[in-house]
């Protein structure tokens, strides 16, 4: 994620209530929660009163991928605000190209 946006915020699930988010700059957003790193790509505009979120979906097998985290359709233009989020499960296997949110069976 440092690749794509200059300031990342790292903090506990029980922190997240009192962040402030940056208003009108894209940013990273890492949730630690039951051993588990919940990762987002942030832009909260000003001007929107309209949020989009994108979650991830598989890894197209041709496409080359530097890294984790993965998030599908962040460079597109949008007018809303957006939160693009990476889904976790990719983490359990180098091999896997979706997890679509399962998890394991102790996190799901």
């Amino acid at each position: 994620m440092e690749n794509l946006v200059d300031d990342i915020f790292e903090m506990d699930c029980n922190e997240l209530m009192y962040f402030e988010m940056p208003i009108g700059k894209q940013f990273g957003l890492c949730i630690h929660h039951k051993n588990v790193k919940y990762e987002f790509l942030i832009n909260i505009k000003p001007d929107s009163d309209r949020l989009i979120v994108l979650s991830s979906a598989a890894i197209p097998k041709n496409k080359k991928i530097v890294g984790k985290p993965y998030f599908n359709r962040w460079s597109w233009e949008y007018n809303e605000s957006y939160i693009c989020y990476n889904d976790p499960t990719l983490y359990l296997h180098p091999e896997l190209l979706g997890g679509w949110g399962v998890g394991d069976e102790d996190n799901y």
